[in-house]
Parts: structure tokens; sequence; C-alpha cells
């Protein structure tokens, strides 16, 4: 009776170390496998590194860009005569209206390089502007000038009819 229970202990004992050995070999696998995800990781870690730090390099670079490109943008702003514009509005839109001032700016230049060409002998002689170049508001003043310079004249032209009878009467009562 010892005998087998001691046969029964020994069996116990034999399933009890093969299930630690799978255990044993099953953790071990797992270690391993722990293992293979940590340099994974380490390795991803290290490239997302040498990313950030190109990124950061790239980010002080642009800054400096920009720090360059807003001062020429002041510097433009300050040749065209826009500073008050420039202080006012954004990037975006001083751009866009740096460039239109500039267009106009070009414009008024080649409108003043072809009036002293053509008009350079003649100090007091200026181009005058086609309608479609004149702003509404000098049409609208042009106009006005225009209807009173008609009116003005039919004024006069009225005088000089109704003058001519009392003129003629007074030279025939003279005689």
């Amino acid at each position: 009776m010892q005998v087998d229970s001691l046969h029964e202990k020994v069996a116990s004992l034999r399933d009890q170390i093969s299930r630690l050995n799978e255990q044993r070999d099953e953790d071990t696998r797992r270690l391993k496998d722990v293992q293979d995800d940590k340099l994974h990781v380490e390795g991803r870690l290290h490239k997302t590194e040498v990313e950030l730090t190109t990124c950061q390099a790239v980010k002080e670079g642009l800054r400096r860009d920009k720090a360059i490109f807003v001062t020429f943008l002041e510097r433009l702003a300050r040749a065209l005569n826009m500073e008050e514009i420039s202080r006012e509005v954004g990037v975006d839109l001083h751009t866009e209206s740096m460039l239109l001032r500039a267009e106009q700016l070009a414009r008024l230049e080649s409108d003043k390089l072809a009036d002293k060409l053509l008009y350079g002998s003649y100090p007091r002689l200026r181009r005058e502007r086609t309608y479609c170049e004149l702003p509404s508001r000098e049409v609208r003043h042009r106009g006005d000038i225009n209807l009173g310079l008609r009116a003005s004249i039919e004024h006069v032209h009225n005088l000089k009819l109704f003058n001519l009878p009392i003129c003629i009467g007074k030279l025939i009562l003279k005689r």
C-alpha cells in the first residue's frame, strides 16, 4: 500500500513537472515574443525620434524663412506707401493688396512715361484720359462742368439777342 501511494505521488509529481515544464516553455516563448516586440518598438521609437528631429529642423528653417518674408513684405509695403494697410490685414490679404498697388503704380508709371514721350516738348499739355479710363466721380464732375458751360453759353447768347435791339435803339437815338 505504501508502494502504491508512493507510485501515485511519483505519478502526480511527474504530471506536475510536465505541467511546470510546459508552463516554463510557454513563459520562455512569451518572453521571446516580448523581447521581439521591445526591439520592434525601440526601432520605431528611434525612427520617430529621427523624424521628429528632422521636422524640428525644417520647422525652424520655415520660421526663419517666414521672418525673412514678413520683413520683405514690410519693406515692400513701405516702398509702395502702404504701411497703414499692412498693419491691419493678414499676410494673404497683404500680398494681394500689395500686388494690386504694384499693378496700379506700374500703370501710372507707364502713363507717365507715355506722357513724357508724347508731350515732352509741350510742358503744359497733358494726355487726356479716355472716357473709360476716368473714374465715375470725375466723369460726373466733367458732365456737371459741361452742363454749366452750356448754360453759360446759352445765357450769353440770350443776352446778346436781348441786348442787340437795345443797342440798335440806342444807336438810332444817338443819330
